[in-house]
């Protein structure tokens, strides 16, 4: 719906209450071809120094992941490290509910001024 791809992103704030979710999760958004989630860490592309950001802030495990709030907190992570890295694109992702059947994205870009 925002006109970009994956390839896009550089940043990216995801909903990570256990790994195995984070890589699924990122697969289902084309970052990795599903049933290869695990080329996110074998090949290194979410490495520190990758060219995926992934979690910057450590994650909502790190953040303590507080009910109502982690979700602000991943979204203003992703903003600094835009800012910072003078990146374009950043994707924030949660997830809710009792068994995670909610969950939305948002595509943040970064203005020209």
């Amino acid at each position: 719906m925002a006109g970009i791809t994956a390839g896009d992103i550089k940043i990216v704030e995801l909903h990570d209450a256990f790994l195995p979710q984070l890589e699924i999760s990122m697969a289902e958004m084309g970052f990795a071809p599903m049933g290869r989630a695990d080329d996110l860490i074998e090949k290194n592309i979410m490495a520190p120094h990758g060219p995926l950001l992934v979690n910057p802030s450590g994650g909502l495990i790190y953040g303590g992941h507080f009910v109502g709030g982690s979700n602000m907190f991943s979204t203003w992570s992703a903003r600094r490290e835009m800012i910072k890295r003078g990146l374009e694109y950043a994707l924030v992702h949660g997830t809710g509910a009792s068994s995670s059947q909610f969950g939305g994205a948002a595509i943040l870009k970064r203005g020209t001024n």
